[in-house]
C-alpha cells in the first residue's frame, strides 16, 4: 500500500513497542477522522493532550531501539 507509513524490521521492535506505537497510529488516525472544526475547546485540549503523549511515547520507543539516552 503506497499510504502505509514504512514499517519497521520485526526484529527492530519488541512486542511491547509495536504496541506502543501501533496505538500511537491508531489515535492519530482517529484524530484525522474527528472534525475538528465541531470539537469544543476541552475536547480539543483533550486531543492534543492525548496525542502528546502519544508522540512522548512513540519518542522514547525511538530512543530505546536507538540506544540514544534520552535528554532530561
Amino acid at each position: 500500500m503506497p499510504d502505509s507509513p514504512p514499517q519497521p524490521p520485526h526484529d527492530a521492535l519488541t512486542p511491547v513497542q509495536r504496541t506502543m506505537v501501533e496505538a500511537a497510529r491508531a489515535d492519530l488516525a482517529l484524530s484525522s477522522v474527528a472534525p475538528l472544526s465541531e470539537l469544543d475547546a476541552g475536547q480539543l485540549i483533550l486531543l492534543v493532550e492525548c496525542l502528546g503523549e502519544r508522540l512522548h511515547t512513540v519518542l522514547s520507543v525511538l530512543d530505546r531501539v536507538a540506544e540514544v539516552e534520552p535528554d532530561g
